[in-house]
């Protein structure tokens, strides 16, 4: 368990990221690609791109990188980047310019815990410029294959979460925010936010700004407790079971925002482009009032939609977020 302990105004400091972070996706990815078990909500992402970088030529390649991102543990956290980086390019930049004595304490750093150090990696732990950009470009490749391709869904969900935490501040401030994660594992409690971890560690936020990271790709929390470095935690995002559901990678359609969300939810969320009341939804979706009323409810919990009284009436229509949650989807 990982314990971060805040003090006076360090809860004020924390926020959600306001993107995605490639570095991250990668990291969380391949734990799932080289792990023992994958949840079932990614099996068919990781069947479908484990054949993908077979077509690519990528598979050992690919495969060699599991001692760098341990399924059990941390990669080291180099391998993460900072805390912002505006796309995949600035974040292996900054990667590729680790300095050496970083490179070779964090290397050194993982094979401590007692796990095999492959011989191959020596180079890179000394920071040799020509192992440094070649991680650097299968890493590039690696995104190519296995985590581009799912960008729209990626973006949905990241747009999706966001909508929720600011939905939780607005009702409930900085407690109702720290208080949300449950399901994901996260503990608030006196000033102490915890969180599941195979080791046992505290940490002083100190007054430093604390992130918090929703990751499509993490199937469990993650940090970056480095007492060098703003705290970051990387966190899981809510998926649909069948996200992806077909090994053709997302559609063009719209299929992918019905694979997010599900298909009637997703036919709600397009009519609230202009307002509907729940009879007008239902009647157009040939659904009952209560499913009608049912969806409207989980896409306004979500902040996804608004719900206004007009005279008699009572009007869904979408919010900012859902609009964005639309355009992320390809609709």
């Amino acid at each position: 368990m990982l314990r971060f302990h805040f003090t006076g105004d360090d809860a004020l400091r924390i926020r959600v990221a306001a993107e995605p972070h490639p570095l991250w996706d990668i990291a969380c990815s391949l734990q799932l690609l080289h792990g023992p078990r994958v949840p079932p909500v990614f099996e068919l992402w990781r069947t479908t791109v484990r054949r993908r970088l077979g077509a690519a030529g990528l598979a050992e390649a690919v495969r060699s990188l599991a001692p760098l991102y341990p399924a059990d543990s941390y990669p080291p956290d180099f391998l993460t980047g900072g805390h912002e980086v505006a796309d995949l390019e600035a974040g292996l930049d900054l990667l590729m310019s680790t300095p050496r004595r970083r490179l070779r304490e964090e290397m050194l750093l993982l094979a401590a815990g007692g796990r095999r150090f492959p011989a191959r990696f020596r180079p890179l732990a000394d920071g040799e410029p020509l192992a440094v950009s070649r991680l650097g470009e299968l890493l590039r490749r690696y995104h190519e294959v296995a985590i581009r391709p799912f960008a729209a869904q990626m973006e949905a969900a990241f747009t999706v979460d966001r909508a929720l935490r600011a939905r939780t501040v607005l009702e409930g401030g900085v407690e109702g925010l720290l208080g949300g994660y449950r399901r994901q594992g996260l503990r608030w409690s006196d000033g102490v936010l915890e969180a599941p971890c195979p080791v046992e560690a505290d940490f002083e936020v100190g007054g430093r700004p604390m992130t918090l990271l929703p990751s499509f790709f993490a199937s469990r929390t993650m940090a970056v407790a480095d007492p060098g470095r703003p705290p970051l935690l990387a966190y899981p995002v809510d998926l649909a079971e069948h996200w992806l559901a077909s090994s053709h990678g997302p559609s063009p359609d719209g299929g992918s925002l019905r694979q997010l969300i599900g298909p009637s939810r997703a036919e709600t969320l397009v009519l609230l482009q202009s307002a509907h009341s729940t009879t007008e939804l239902a009647g157009a979706l040939k659904t009952s009032l209560s499913t009608a009323s049912r969806n409207a409810a989980a896409l306004r919990r979500a902040g996804l939609i608004r719900t206004t009284r007009d005279g008699r009436r009572v009007l869904h229509r979408l919010s900012p977020a859902g609009r964005a949650f639309l355009r992320a989807s390809g609709n």
